[in-house]
């Protein structure tokens, strides 16, 4: 299979999977426990593992290439630079902090969401309200950390490729931004754009805040990052924003050169 298939199939997989456990997790809250019902849902665990670690495999196979193409042939690329080690741990410090917090609160709205949708279903049946809450909070803690697991996964695998070096090597290419091991695809004929841009100064380091934006058949999904830039290159991190946003000729750079973050 080539990767766009094999991209489709572990999606739907994933997907399908996904479902079979919130379905058996009400099933197990609704009816108390049964062996089934915990034998499909750890079936379902199993298969949303599976097709997670499938994807991540397709796509690192195919993002290695991108970034040696970027990195060691120069492929595009319109500018780069260098973030020193110790602005580098001050921005990985920052993502990390991001992290956590988007994960709790994912946790919290995932289990939220279940809480209420068991108490909506079960509010016309035999139960007290004590057994409904119980039943409820027995099924949205554990989905509810299975979603912000999930989402922990991917975010902690990024962070994972960034601190691989001590310090950080930024690529900027007309269709791809390669940080370290971390590769961004924008490419229009996949469907992928930067929909957003702006430089971001209040923070340990100053970032380029973009959103790329992949678009399927009847909806679009976005997806945020911070990319750093050393202090004293906002003008040309500017003409970067610019060249992405309007998809025009390459950006009129005053210093094509490397620039490196010194400490």
């Amino acid at each position: 299979m080539n990767r766009v298939t094999k991209i489709i199939i572990y999606t739907l997989l994933a997907i399908f999977s996904f479902a079979g456990i919130v379905v058996f997790g009400l099933l197990f809250a609704i009816n108390d426990y049964s062996p089934i019902y915990l034998a499909g849902a750890l079936l379902a665990l199993g298969l949303v593992y599976f097709s997670i670690i499938r994807l991540i495999d397709a796509n690192n196979a195919w993002k290695l290439a991108i970034k040696r193409e970027i990195q060691e042939d120069g492929k595009d690329v319109m500018t780069s630079w260098e973030i020193g080690e110790d602005h580098w741990s001050l921005y990985l410090a920052e993502q990390k902090a991001s992290i956590k917090s988007i994960t709790t609160t994912s946790i919290i709205i995932a289990g939220v969401i279940v809480f209420v949708l068991y108490v909506f279903i079960a509010k016309d049946s035999e139960q007290s309200l004590m057994a409904i809450i119980s039943n409820g909070l027995l099924g949205a803690v554990p989905l509810g950390l299975l979603v912000g697991g999930v989402y922990g996964l991917f975010q902690w695998r990024t962070i994972k490729k960034l601190s691989r070096d001590r310090t950080g090597k930024v690529f900027m290419a007309r269709e791809a931004i390669v940080v370290n091991d971390m590769v961004i695809i924008f490419q229009r004929k996949l469907f992928q754009s930067i929909s957003s841009a702006e430089i971001i100064t209040d923070r340990a380091i100053p970032v380029i805040n973009l959103t790329v934006k992949m678009k399927s058949v009847n909806r679009s999904t976005y997806q945020e990052h911070f990319i750093p830039f050393p202090v004293g290159m906002e003008k040309q991190a500017q003409k970067i924003i610019d060249f992405y946003l309007s998809g025009a000729g390459a950006p009129d750079l005053d210093d094509q050169e490397v620039a490196d973050d010194g400490e």
